[in-house]
């Protein structure tokens, strides 16, 4: 029985490229003072990485990325200018991981990942979750044959060196334990809509934060 068709509803489009990292601004990040993360699985820096000078040519490309899965991908309006408002180095040590979590104060979050060591298939997944969804209904929990975008809940990539992840703020995700012996270095960084946004009643603008 061959005869139908399949339309694809409600998608969460995740954007995957690369970036070409200079030697010298990749050592200048993964040299960032950096503390521990309060629930003890990693280290992050402070303060917003996009407003210095040194990285300015960096977040110029990453600023292209994010126009091109707005613009291209979401078909938002041209007229649409966004700004970073948040951008850290994260550092994970062996056995460190990421806890389920979302970016909240953002529309567009990205990760951008900077040194992964080897194997890189022990050094940590990323992992995207739809806590949201449950195949037909949520009061039975169905076993699969096999999983396939329509029926699993977890989506995971194996990020590699120079690779870029732009996803919505609002999606779930996470990064399992890095298995190696070496430390895992990426670029996590937050973008807001910073031109007017209207509507008939009212209009909204977001202004990116300034770290003194």
């Amino acid at each position: 029985m061959n005869d139908f068709n399949l339309e694809f509803l409600f998608v969460t489009p995740i954007y995957k490229s690369t970036i070409d990292i200079d030697d010298d601004i990749l050592t200048l990040l993964k040299n960032e003072e950096k503390r521990r993360n309060m629930n003890g699985n990693g280290f992050s820096t402070r303060g917003n990485l996009h407003d210095k000078d040194e990285y300015k040519s960096l977040f110029d490309l990453i600023d292209k990325h994010v126009y091109k899965y707005c613009q291209d991908i979401f078909k938002l309006k041209v007229s649409y200018e966004y700004s970073c408002n948040g951008a850290w180095v994260n550092s994970h040590d062996p056995n460190d991981w990421s806890q389920v979590h979302a970016h909240p104060h953002s529309v567009i979050s990205g990760i951008l990942y900077l040194d992964i060591p080897e194997p890189v298939e022990q050094a940590g997944n990323l992992n995207f979750l739809n806590s949201n969804f449950h195949p037909f209904t949520e009061f039975f929990n169905f076993e699969f044959e096999e999983f396939n975008m329509f029926n699993c809940q977890t989506v995971t990539f194996v990020p590699k060196n120079n690779e870029i992840f732009l996803f919505p703020s609002k999606l779930k995700h996470s990064v399992t334990k890095n298995l190696t012996e070496k430390v895992r270095y990426s670029l996590a960084f937050d973008y807001i809509i910073s031109s007017p946004i209207l509507t008939d009643e009212n209009t909204l603008i977001l202004k990116e934060y300034k770290y003194e």
